[in-house]
């Protein structure tokens, strides 16, 4: 037997053993990143329960400024952290959903614009309004009105030029530009007829806008809900 086929035998030989004996499986992330970092005994480090597994966003999170000499018990220690149970339950100090904002109105169309900032729409004052990540607070940005009609928005995409497009159940299409004014780009369809309100919007590859629009003519007809919910 020549010496590649040896290895292969004592690889397969150790692998069948440990999983016979029920030897602790390995995270191979954690084994790159201790053999990196130069440590030994990266089998036991790195060891990790029979049906467990770890969340990798708080791995690479936790993992990603470990050095020096309590790495092997940092790396331990976010094992544990990020470990992820048979219940699909996170471990004790696992990531957890936080709540950004509490309004008392609903809210729509969360955008992350070109700028880098996040928008969102309460569509029952009408406005847009740019969402403090940090401080968990919105700051006004645009109230929508037109001819003195409120307008009602739904959707946000972001489009050429950095603006942010809109659709709104009582204004039609609108276009907001970064310092904060917007104009109307269509209220009637290809009859020359008003446009139902909108909700959805989203642009495809070739650069067209589809929309959709599931309610009754925009203003200055009253607001009703569309019949005929159509795709212009």
């Amino acid at each position: 037997m020549n010496i590649r086929n040896k290895l292969v035998a004592v690889l397969t030989a150790t692998t069948v053993l440990g999983f016979v004996l029920g030897f602790p499986p390995k995270y191979g992330p954690c084994k790159v990143k201790c053999r990196t970092l130069g440590l030994r005994k990266c089998f036991r480090i790195c060891r990790i329960a029979t049906g467990d597994s770890i969340a990798f966003p708080c791995w690479k999170n936790c993992s990603v400024s470990i050095n020096g000499p309590n790495a092997a018990n940092d790396l331990s220690g976010c094992i544990q952290q990020c470990r992820v149970g048979k219940t699909c339950d996170l471990a004790s100090n696992k990531t957890r959903l936080l709540k950004i904002l509490k309004e008392k109105e609903p809210l729509e169309g969360p955008l992350f614009a070109k700028d880098g900032n996040l928008y969102i729409v309460l569509y029952t004052a009408g406005e847009i309004r740019r969402v403090d990540l940090e401080n968990k607070q919105t700051i006004p940005f645009v109230n929508l009105s037109v001819d003195g009609f409120n307008g009602m928005p739904l959707g946000l995409q972001n489009g050429p030029g950095n603006n942010i497009w809109v659709t709104d159940m009582r204004l039609g299409l609108l276009k907001v530009k970064q310092n904060g004014s917007f104009e109307q780009v269509a209220t009637k369809d290809n009859q020359n007829e008003p446009l139902q309100g909108l909700n959805d919007l989203t642009f495809d590859y070739h650069g067209n806008l589809w929309i959709t629009a599931p309610y009754g003519p925009i203003a200055p007809q009253n607001f009703t809900d569309s019949e005929k919910p159509i795709v212009i």
